[in-house]
């Protein structure tokens, strides 16, 4: 039975009860965890924001959109006039999603190496151009550079932002540094990206992340196969028919390990 979002939110006020938004605590907002997304983004910000228990209970909640975050988020820059510091950065998470591109873009390039791995596997709320943009601030030169010098520690710090490398630059990244992809970003990833991968790369990809990748490529495959037409397409199944092979191949090995 789906009860309606209005009943949903209407459960907040027995969460309250009468008390000020400012006085809940952490644990209870932990007890109501699964309803939390259907609070508007203005009540959510009327929660007590300097609690670190509570900025990062709601900047690691991952059904909140751009506008709950967007509220929340302009309601603590007001508060807290050292947001940008790292430590505080890194307690917002997902709140970052509704930071406006120019504040971003203000913030020192050193910073950017001091956020924690995590941070960028909870942005769930940015739009694509939000991750291309953060994408392209951790590229700078400064920061973490071009994919070709990462480590797999650098892939792991990028989080759902790895989604947005392109195929060319995908390809470029160190064999080795593959390790640092998990399976939550590699759900994330473009087919049509993923399939500029090496057979070297493929080796040092985990087992999870490259059980999805092959359930991937085979949808992926499948598709071309049904709607494309024209030389292109079928280089590209050819391609991605040898890539299938060898992604089945390293499995089958690793499972006889």
């Amino acid at each position: 039975m789906k009860i309606p979002r209005e009943k949903l939110s209407a459960l907040w006020n027995v969460v309250k009860d009468k008390r000020n938004p400012l006085n809940i605590s952490y644990e209870t907002l932990a007890k109501y965890r699964p309803l939390f997304r259907y609070l508007s983004g203005k009540e959510i910000a009327r929660l007590n924001l300097s609690d670190s228990k509570i900025l990062s209970y709601i900047g690691t909640h991952a059904d909140l959109d751009r506008h709950q975050v967007g509220l929340v988020a302009s309601k603590y820059i007001r508060l807290n006039e050292k947001w940008s510091e790292p430590r505080y950065l890194n307690l917002m998470n997902n709140l970052l999603c509704g930071v406006p591109m120019t504040f971003m873009r203000k913030i020192p390039e050193n910073t950017y190496l001091q956020l924690s791995h995590q941070v960028f596997y909870h942005i769930h709320a940015c739009d694509p151009l939000q991750r291309r943009f953060y994408l392209a601030l951790m590229m700078r030169t400064q920061v973490l550079g071009k994919s070709y010098s990462w480590s797999a520690s650098d892939v792991a710090r990028l989080g759902l932002l790895l989604a947005e490398v392109s195929g060319p630059a995908l390809s470029s990244i160190s064999p080795k540094a593959m390790a640092g992809i998990t399976a939550q970003v590699m759900l994330k990833m473009s087919p049509h990206n993923l399939q500029y991968l090496t057979e070297a790369q493929l080796q040092y990809i985990g087992q999870k992340p490259l059980n999805i990748l092959a359930r991937k490529l085979k949808g992926y495959q499948d598709q071309l196969q049904i709607y494309g037409n024209g030389a292109a397409c079928k280089t590209t199944s050819v391609n991605l028919y040898y890539l299938s092979f060898t992604i089945s191949t390293i499995i089958l090995l690793n499972e006889s390990i």
